[in-house]
C-alpha cells in the first residue's frame, strides 16, 4: 500500500479591494469588514480601516429611517403607557419606585433598541428618554379620569410632587442609560 498524499482542497476565489484598482488582498476593515488595499487603507489605532470608516462620518449605527423611527416611537409609546400605568400602580416606597423606575426606562429603552435595529445615536436616546415620561403622564391621565374624586388641585399636586418629578427622571434615565450604554 502506498500513502497517496491528500487531495489538495480547492483555493477560495480572491478578495478584490473596492478601490479603482481591484488589487486582490487579504486585509479588512477593522469596522466594516469590507475588504481594502494598502493603498487604501488608513491605519487607526485598532488595525487597518477603509477610507469611508476613517473619514469618521457617521456609520450605518447612527442612520434611523423615518418609518423605522416611526414604528419604534408608536410601539415604545404603547408599551410605555402600559408600563407607566403598572409603574403607577405600585405603592412600595420611594426607593422601591426609584428602583421600579429605572427598570421601567430600561425596558422602554430595550424595546426602542429592539425596534430599530439596535442604532444608536441623539435621536434615540431622546425617544428613550422621552418615552417613559410620556407613558407615565399618559397613564397618570387615564387613572385621574377614572377616579371619582379630582379636582385640580389634586392633579396640580401630583404632577408637581417631588418624588413623581424624581421617578420621571429616574425613568428617562433609565431610557438613555440603555440606548447609549449597550
Amino acid at each position: 500500500m502506498t500513502d497517496s498524499p491528500p487531495p489538495a482542497s480547492p483555493e477560495p476565489a480572491p478578495i478584490r479591494c473596492g478601490c479603482r484598482r481591484h488589487a486582490i488582498t487579504l486585509l479588512s476593515c477593522a469596522r466594516c469588514g469590507a475588504p481594502i488595499c494598502p493603498d487604501c487603507s488608513r491605519v487607526a489605532p485598532i488595525g487597518m480601516f477603509c477610507r469611508a470608516c476613517a473619514s469618521n462620518a457617521k456609520g450605518r449605527l447612527y442612520e434611523v429611517s423615518p418609518q423605522i423611527f416611526l414604528l419604534a416611537t408608536v410601539v415604545g409609546l404603547a408599551a410605555a403607557i402600559f408600563g407607566g400605568w403598572i409603574v403607577l400602580s405600585i405603592r412600595l416606597g420611594i426607593l422601591y419606585n426609584l428602583v421600579v423606575a429605572f427598570a421601567y426606562g430600561t425596558g422602554i429603552g430595550e424595546i426602542v433598541l429592539r425596534m430599530t435595529g439596535r442604532k444608536r445615536g441623539l435621536k434615540m436616546e431622546i425617544l428613550a428618554g422621552a418615552l417613559p415620561v410620556v407613558g407615565m403622564l399618559v397613564a397618570k391621565g387615564v387613572i385621574f379620569l377614572f377616579a371619582s374624586t379630582v379636582t385640580e388641585v389634586n392633579v396640580a399636586a401630583l404632577l408637581l410632587n417631588p418624588v413623581a418629578i424624581c421617578v420621571y427622571g429616574v425613568a428617562a434615565f433609565g431610557g438613555v442609560n440603555r440606548v447609549r450604554f449597550l
